[in-house]
């Protein structure tokens, strides 16, 4: 067993792929005694979260400036 944490992933779903992932590549697909995917109360949008938000925002800006002009 690696005894690796994980950085926090926005869902329990994203984690456990990621957790696959890591024992297919490393681990031979086995799992390891004790292994757990444990819920934080709150984590930071990751970076891709982020550029859509501000694109997102972005988009909805211009398209405000462009109908007040």
């Amino acid at each position: 067993m690696c005894k690796t944490t994980s950085r926090p992933y926005p869902t329990a779903g994203r984690a456990d792929a990621r957790g696959q992932t890591h024992r297919d590549e490393h681990h031979d697909g086995d799992h390891p005694d004790g292994e757990r995917i444990e819920q934080i109360a709150r984590t930071m949008p990751e970076r891709g979260e982020l550029t859509a938000f501000a694109l997102v925002a972005g988009l909805i800006l211009i398209a405000l400036l462009v109908k007040i002009i």
